[in-house]
């Protein structure tokens, strides 16, 4: 006796729900990885300035953060921008294509309101 294989087919309701979560995901991930970089520029400008007052700076400190930090990063927040622009043009496409991606499978709808006397 041949088991058939599980298989799962996402709705366009949950498909929708997934990209709205990324999307909201990565756009805190954004944030957080912006402010990240601004500190850090914030660093190497303060490093800069310094050195330029007195060479004991580039003499007898290191340097807080390395310029090549920086440009991962940006690089890091290019791609995750590039990903965003991608979910928010994929969502139009969905409720395009599928109108009921607004309105959940009858499956994972709430369940209707119970009634005062229903348990009688």
């Amino acid at each position: 006796m041949a088991d058939e294989p599980i298989t799962l087919t996402l709705s366009p309701f949950e498909k929708l729900q997934i990209l709205r979560k990324e999307q909201a995901d990565r756009t805190a991930e954004l944030d957080s990885l912006e402010a990240e970089i601004r500190e850090r520029l914030y660093r190497v400008e303060r490093r800069k300035y310094l050195d330029s007052m007195s060479s004991y700076y580039a003499s007898h400190t290191a340097p807080d953060v390395e310029p090549t930090d920086v440009a991962s990063l940006e690089q890091q927040r290019q791609e995750l921008k590039a990903l965003i622009q991608t979910i928010k043009t994929q969502i139009p496409q969905l409720l395009t294509a599928s109108p009921e991606a607004e309105t959940p499978p009858a499956g994972l709808a709430s369940p209707a309101r119970k009634l005062r006397f229903d348990s009688f």
